[in-house]
């Protein structure tokens, strides 16, 4: 597993053990059976989307020197302007400092 899934799998389970509905939400490019690509969701969302005692969170996850994008920082500037709760976590421990719990 790759340092950024395990980070997010960390998320992902602490999220659900406090009772979050927590979604690993990445877009990209699949391909389909006939060999086909085809896009799946909207460039820039980020890695985990969940639902966090009534509210709408995003987090996009990075490993300590990955780099947001900006279709990733506009994403996130749009949860937070829109009343979300949008950021980067680069640990467990991140997540933990923002949401508490």
């Amino acid at each position: 597993m790759k340092p950024e899934a395990r980070i997010q799998k960390s998320i992902i389970d602490w999220l659900e053990y406090h009772g979050a509905i927590a979604l690993r939400t990445n877009a990209g490019m699949i391909r389909t059976q006939n060999g086909s690509m085809v896009r799946v969701g909207e460039a820039g969302t980020s890695d985990i989307t969940c639902c966090w005692f009534g509210q709408f969170v995003a987090i996009e996850v990075k490993t300590p020197k990955g780099k947001v994008t900006d279709l990733q920082q506009a994403y996130l500037d749009r949860v937070n302007t829109a009343g979300g709760i949008a950021f980067v976590a680069r640990s467990l421990d991140d997540v933990v400092a923002r949401l508490g719990r």
